[in-house]
C-alpha cells in the first residue's frame, strides 16, 4: 500500500539512480524519490511462510518458496516419503534474482534466518543439500515432525553460507 511522502532536506554527495532511487533531474538540483521497496515503508514482510509439497524423492526447494521475509523465511515440507529424502537448495543465482524481483535487495554481509520443516506424515528423516553457491556447515538431518534452523549469510551475490543452528521440535500441528 502506498504510503504518503515524508518531506524532509538532505545532503547527498553522490546518489545513483537503480535500486527503488528515481531522480528527477538526473543532476543539479530537484526532488529525489525513493521508491517503498528500498526501506521505509516496504511491503516486504519480515517474515514469510512457504509450503512444498512434494511427495516422492528429493524435495527440490523452489527460489520462490526460499525467501519472500526481509528477516525469517518458513518452509514446511509436508509431501508423504516413503524413505531417507534429500531436501535440495536451489542456487545462489537463482535464489539472489528471486530476491531482487521480490524488492529485497540481497547485499553482501547481509542475513535472514531460514527454516525448514519436515512435515511428511511419516518417520522419514530429510536431509538439506547444497546447490551452487552454497556452503553448508553443521547438523544438516532433519527428523519428522522437526524444522531445522539456519542462519544465511550471503558473503557475496554469488556465494551464501548456511549455518545450522539447531533442530526443534514441531509441539502442535502446522
Amino acid at each position: 500500500m502506498p504510503q504518503n511522502p515524508i518531506r524532509t532536506t538532505l545532503f547527498v554527495s553522490k546518489l545513483t539512480a537503480g535500486a527503488g532511487i528515481a531522480l528527477t533531474p538526473e543532476y543539479g538540483t530537484g526532488l529525489v524519490e525513493v521508491a517503498a521497496t528500498a526501506g521505509v515503508g516496504s511491503p516486504v514482510p519480515q517474515q514469510v511462510y512457504n509450503t512444498n509439497t512434494n511427495t516422492a524423492g528429493a524435495v527440490t526447494l523452489t527460489a520462490a518458496e526460499c525467501t519472500g521475509g526481509s528477516e525469517e523465511v518458513w518452509v514446511n515440507c509436508t509431501g508423504a516419503q516413503s524413505g531417507a529424502f534429500a531436501i535440495d537448495l536451489p542456487t545462489v543465482a537463482v535464489l539472489v534474482a528471486e530476491m531482487q524481483m521480490l524488492g529485497l535487495q540481497p547485499v553482501a554481509g547481509g542475513s535472514f534466518i531460514l527454516n525448514i520443516m519436515n512435515n511428511c506424515g511419516s518417520a522419514e528423516v530429510g536431509t538439506v543439500t547444497t546447490a551452487t553457491g552454497w556452503t553448508l556447515t553443521g547438523t544438516l538431518t532433519i527428523s519428522n515432525a522437526t524444522y531445522r534452523k539456519f542462519i544465511v549469510t550471503m558473503t557475496s551475490l554469488t556465494a551464501f553460507a548456511a549455518q545450522s543452528l539447531g533442530e526443534y521440535t514441531l509441539t502442535a500441528a502446522v
